[in-house]
């Protein structure tokens, strides 16, 4: 039988973070937004579980619906090659950020309206991601988890829990 690939590396990437978080004891509740049902077996790999109310989500993001034609016969990265990351991560010591980085999430927060907690969840989530590129947190790691944040600020018009 013929399959078209429905996955999307970004959705792919954030489902890694995700599983990294859960090895690391830190579980936040995602929702990804227009999943396709096929992606319930990945989330199920890494027993993980989509917020269906994305209001209580903690981060987000979005499968798009615009079909880019040369990518649906390609073959997607091997579920067992994303969890070998997973399994080898290790954690990073970082003590503390940056000024550029401190500078983007002050920027974010003040636009976005970001309470204590969120600013907490981000930093949590770029801690994480940095321990998947071995490294303490740089720019690129607050400016994804905020990233993250801004979808679920932007979807539910800052309503949420």
């Amino acid at each position: 039988m013929i399959q078209i690939n429905y996955r999307e590396p970004n959705v792919d990437r954030f489902i890694e973070i995700m599983a990294t978080a859960k090895k690391f004891n830190y579980e936040p509740k995602f929702h990804i937004l227009n999943m396709p049902r096929l992606y319930v077996k990945f989330l199920n790999k890494f027993e993980l579980k989509n917020e269906e109310d994305i209001t209580k989500a903690d981060f987000a993001v979005e499968h798009t619906e615009i079909v880019d034609f040369n990518t649906l016969f390609k073959k997607p990265e091997s579920i067992n090659d994303i969890t070998s990351r997973i399994v080898n991560c290790k954690p990073t010591n970082t003590e503390s950020l940056c000024v550029s980085s401190l500078a983007i999430l002050k920027n974010a927060s003040e636009k976005l309206n970001f309470t204590k907690d969120d600013i907490q969840d981000c930093i949590n989530l770029a801690h994480i991601i940095s321990f998947m590129d071995e490294s303490n947190i740089k720019v690129e790691h607050i400016a994804e988890s905020i990233q993250y944040k801004s979808i679920i600020k932007i979807n539910t018009n800052g309503k949420y829990e």
